[in-house]
């Protein structure tokens, strides 16, 4: 969905609520430059369901396209560990059955190290800190056997 580059903020904002409350996955909104250089206008990409079809959210758009993606991604488990700090989520993409990538949740990394921070007499802490002591954690809960993933030979 285009949009004029001269829309005022709020009404993306209100929009983008509307398509929220509405079952959007996820809500993108990118400044377009035009042949001059120069921002032209803003596009709006949604995320839905195919069952939602188009959005007719109230907007100024001249111009909405519609297309199918397919979305592919490796098996997934969350797991919570224990480190210093409290515990914390951790996401784990799987491949054959092994751990691929993993991905503290930065929101519990953050949390975990301001609480620490904050407590009187003790040392200031990072939450990188906090998401190196979860990745530590998981890896030796996996190699003790402590933290069990469920099976996965998809890929």
């Amino acid at each position: 969905m285009c949009i004029d580059a001269g829309s005022q903020q709020e009404d993306f904002e209100e929009l983008m609520r509307q398509l929220a409350s509405r079952g959007a996955q996820s809500i993108e909104l990118s400044q377009v430059a035009g042949a001059s250089g120069q921002p032209s206008r803003v596009q709006l990409t949604v995320s839905c369901g195919s069952e939602q079809g188009t959005a007719d959210a109230s907007t100024a758009a001249l111009d909405v396209r519609v297309s199918q993606d397919q979305r592919c991604g490796l098996p997934q488990e969350t797991v919570a560990v224990a480190t210093p700090w409290g515990r914390v989520r951790v996401a784990i993409s799987l491949k054959g059955g092994d751990v691929f990538k993993a991905s503290p949740h930065w929101v519990e990394c953050e949390r975990a190290a301001a609480a620490a921070t904050a407590a009187p007499g003790r040392e200031p802490v990072a939450a990188e800190a906090v998401a190196a002591a979860a990745l530590e954690a998981l890896e030796a809960g996996l190699a003790d056997g402590s933290i069990a993933l469920g099976v996965q030979h998809l890929f």
